[in-house]
């Protein structure tokens, strides 16, 4: 998940622009934009508490999907 922190930190400190941060990152701009989306919806901010390292990060922005019930 360090490319994940990689594209927040270009968004937040370097201001660059989804498309540009896609092409650094080696992943799309919807990529980029949905993993923006994921850290407003699970009510983060940048800069990210010291205390939430890779692992914890990606529980929080891709949390496992429900368990159907039978």
């Amino acid at each position: 998940m360090r490319q994940l922190r990689e594209v927040l930190r270009l968004y937040f400190e370097s201001h660059i622009a989804p498309r540009q941060i896609g092409t650094i990152c080696k992943v799309s701009k919807s990529t980029v934009q949905r993993d923006l989306e994921r850290l407003k919806s699970a009510r983060l901010s940048w800069p990210l508490p010291a205390s939430l390292d890779d692992v914890a990060l990606e529980r929080r922005l891709y949390p496992p999907p429900p368990v159907a019930s039978p």
